[in-house]
């Protein structure tokens, strides 16, 4: 069901016009929130992405010296640099702080740092280093990252307490943790890696990807056509009911939200896919074992 049929039968069972303007961007807004509500409430398998994201690490760069003016943003090094190193991290032999590059063009020999320079020095030696790399726009959810090298599936750790436990990190080598560092000025995650990368490798992302709103008539949304009409147009038309301050929307409500959970207990596209049960669910109970709700129960077995 395209996004021009949605609105038709979402109008329809509302009792609104769609041709109207002001009442059909009504509809339209009530369908996207519709969507991202029932995206948003589980990881669903039609939402992870059927192929990895693949990233390219960048090893530290020590080439030649810098030389810098104290109270100064300009650093200035012995050659000129091939590849842009704005958005990465300098450190000279005079000092342990670390200098944002703000500004820095391909080819050139100076760069712009940021805050101004502590200490002044010539002829230093230094490294510029990559520590958050960015991730894709279509990028809602980190499920795991791995690296083929080692191998080593890569383990997560939070912002916190990593910059806890090594504020300064040196050591370098291949990556075997990550965490999130929050968003870049495009909206988009951040990660950082430990070691510190010491060669250029292929990082492999398993995401959950961004959902998009509906926009043209012949979008069709994420969600398996399956649940548009029990699960998606329902939300919509909660949205409505409880907007025109009709009765009926609380029922309306209750409608979607069951249709939610059915989702999930089918949400997994392969019957047989089961649960594994994990060392933390072996421990003498204070309570019966609440199972997942999608748990299979076999009558005379347990």
């Amino acid at each position: 069901m395209n996004f021009l049929v949605s609105q038709q039968e979402v109008g329809a069972q509302l009792g609104l016009d769609n041709t109207v303007s002001s009442q059909n961007t009504l509809i339209e807004r009530w369908l996207n929130t519709a969507q991202q509500m029932i995206c948003e409430a589980f990881n669903w398998p039609f939402l992870r992405a059927s192929t990895p994201l693949i990233f390219k690490t960048v090893p530290d760069y020590i080439t030649g010296t810098v030389t810098t003016v104290a109270a100064s943003t300009t650093v200035t090094f012995s050659a000129t640099i091939t590849d842009s190193k704005a958005g990465q991290y300098l450190q000279t032999s005079s000092s342990n702080d670390w200098y944002k590059i703000t500004a820095h063009t391909a080819g050139s020999a100076t760069a712009t740092v940021d805050p101004a320079i502590i200490n002044a020095g010539a002829a230093l030696t230094y490294t510029i280093r990559k520590f958050h790399y960015s991730m894709d726009a279509t990028v809602d959810r980190v499920l795991s990252i791995r690296q083929s090298i080692t191998p080593f599936d890569l383990i997560e750790t939070s912002a916190e307490f990593f910059h806890l436990w090594d504020p300064n990190p040196l050591n370098t080598g291949t990556p075997k943790l990550f965490f999130m560092q929050g968003k870049d000025s495009s909206d988009i995650w951040q990660l950082g890696l430990w070691p510190i990368p010491d060669a250029v490798i292929n990082l492999y992302v398993e995401y959950i990807k961004a959902v998009t709103d509906l926009s043209a008539d012949s979008d069709t949304s994420i969600i398996p056509a399956k649940w548009h009409t029990s699960v998606l147009l329902k939300g919509a038309i909660w949205q409505g009911l409880d907007f025109l301050g009709d009765t009926r929307a609380s029922r309306a409500r209750d409608e979607f939200l069951l249709g939610v959970e059915e989702m999930k207990r089918q949400n997994q596209p392969s019957s047989r896919n089961q649960r594994v049960m994990l060392p933390v669910d072996i421990r003498m109970p204070t309570t019966a074992y609440r199972l997942p709700y999608n748990y299979p129960y076999y009558p005379g077995v347990y």
